[in-house]
C-alpha cells in the first residue's frame, strides 16, 4: 500500500499543489514529479500511528528512568542512551522509505551557513530562558549536565552522548520520522510547529521549554527548506557542543 507523496504541499512556500499542476500557483517553483507515490507498506495514516507510537516510547524510557529511582543514576542515564538510540534506529529502518530522500540530499550551503550562524542564538536563548527561570521565576535548577561533568565524565565523553548522539538521534526522530509523517497531511509549517511541540514536551524539562521550542522550530523549519535531515543536524550538534563546553570551562 501507498501513501500520496509528502511533497502535497509546495517545498518552497507550503502551498498546497493544485491537482496536476506542474508548477507550484503561488511561487512558481517547479514540481519534480506531479504523481509520486511512494511505497512504504504502509499507509499514511497507519505511518501517522507509528510515528506516534515512537514518540511515546520514548516518553516511556524517560519516565521509566523515574520509577528507578533506587538505581545508579548514571547507570540510568547510560542506560536511557542506548535504548533511546536503538528504538530510533529500528524506527527509522522502518521507516526508511520516508528518510532516504532527507539523508541523501545535502541542502544548499545557505542552510549550512544558517545553522552554523544561528548556534550563537540558540546559546544565547537557552541560558536567557534558564536565567529567568531561575532568578525571575525563582525555581531551583539541577543540571544533568553538570552532574555528569561533577562526576567526573571526560570531555570527548560529553561531546558524544550529549552532543552527536542528540543531534543524530533526536533529529532522525522529530525532523526525520514524525515531521515526515506530519507534512504528508497537513501543510509544513503546521508540521514543523507539531515536531517542534514534541520535541520539547519529550524532554520533560520545564525550565528549558521556551529554549527547546524555539530550537525545535528552527530545526523544523531548516529541514523544511533545505529538504535535507543535515542542517538542522549540524544546528542540534553545534549548539549542544557549545553548551557542553561552556559547562566544561566553567564559563557557563
Amino acid at each position: 500500500m501507498g501513501y500520496r507523496e509528502p511533497l502535497s504541499f509546495c517545498g518552497e512556500c507550503g502551498t498546497a499543489w493544485t491537482q496536476g499542476a506542474s508548477a507550484c500557483g503561488s511561487c512558481g517553483k517547479p514540481r519534480v514529479r506531479a504523481t509520486q507515490v511512494v511505497k512504504t507498506g504502509m499507509s499514511s495514516g497507519a505511518g501517522l500511528v507509528s510515528a506516534l507510537a515512537l514518540y511515546f516510547v520514548l516518553l516511556g524510557t524517560l519516565l521509566a528512568s523515574y520509577l528507578l529511582d533506587t538505581a545508579d543514576f548514571f547507570d540510568v542515564l547510560d542506560s536511557i542512551l542506548i535504548v533511546d538510540t536503538i528504538v530510533v534506529l529500528i524506527w527509522a529502518f522502518v521507516h526508511r522509505a520516508d528518510l532516504v530522500g532527507p539523508l541523501r540530499t545535502l541542502g544548499e550551503l545557505r542552510y549550512w551557513g544558517i545553522a552554523v550562524a544561528a548556534v550563537p542564538v540558540t546559546v544565547a536563548i537557552a541560558y536567557a530562558n534558564l536565567w529567568a527561570a531561575v532568578h525571575v521565576v525563582g525555581t531551583t535548577n539541577v543540571d544533568v549536565l553538570q552532574l555528569c561533568i561533577n562526576a567526573g565524565y571526560s570531555l570527548p565523553f560529553l561531546l558524544l552522548t550529549w552532543s552527536l548522539q542528540p543531534a543524530v538521534i533526536e533529529e532522525l526522530a522529530f525532523r526525520g520520522i514524525v515531521f515526515e509523517r506530519l507534512s504528508a497531511v497537513v501543510e509544513p509549517r503546521a508540521a514543523i510547529i507539531v515536531a517542534a511541540i514534541a520535541f520539547t514536551t519529550l524532554h520533560m524539562a520545564v525550565l528549558s521549554a521556551v529554549f527547546l521550542m524555539c530550537l525545535g522550530l528552527l530545526a523544523g523549519w531548516l529541514r523544511w527548506k533545505s529538504g535535507s535531515m543535515y542542517p538542522s543536524i549540524a544546528l542540534h550538534l553545534l549548539h549542544n557542543a557549545v553548551v557542553v563546553v561552556l559547562m566544561w570551562t566553567g564559563v557557563w
